[in-house]
């Protein structure tokens, strides 16, 4: 188990259930996928804040990869940089993380 769990984007709007349901590791969400939540207005930008969740972007430039959205790739490639875990129920999202050996988790 890692001690990190990055969110793709669709699981964003959950994130009060996913911290507490993943208390014992750091929640982490790219800036890409933070950018994108903004401008559907899923989520209050303070509210993340306050929940503790980490905003993190990918060290290098990122690429989008496996046909996936700059956003959902950039979480992809965090997730792989961090030893962490993704949270996602996107089949699309799940293939190209396993394919990269990354060990995806289902929410809901």
């Amino acid at each position: 188990m890692s001690k990190y769990i990055v969110v793709s984007s669709e699981l964003v709007p959950y994130i009060d259930k996913i911290v507490k349901a993943y208390s014992d590791r750091k929640v982490v969400i790219t800036t890409l996928t933070f950018s994108k939540v903004l401008k559907k207005g899923v989520v209050n930008p303070s509210h993340l804040l306050d929940q503790n969740v980490w905003i993190r972007a990918y060290s290098h430039k990122p690429v989008k990869i496996g046909g996936l959205d700059e956003a959902d790739s950039e979480s992809v490639l965090v997730a792989q940089e961090l030893s962490a875990e993704l949270l996602t129920n996107d089949e699309k999202i799940e293939k190209v993380a396993k394919e990269l050996g990354i060990t995806v988790l289902h929410f809901l």
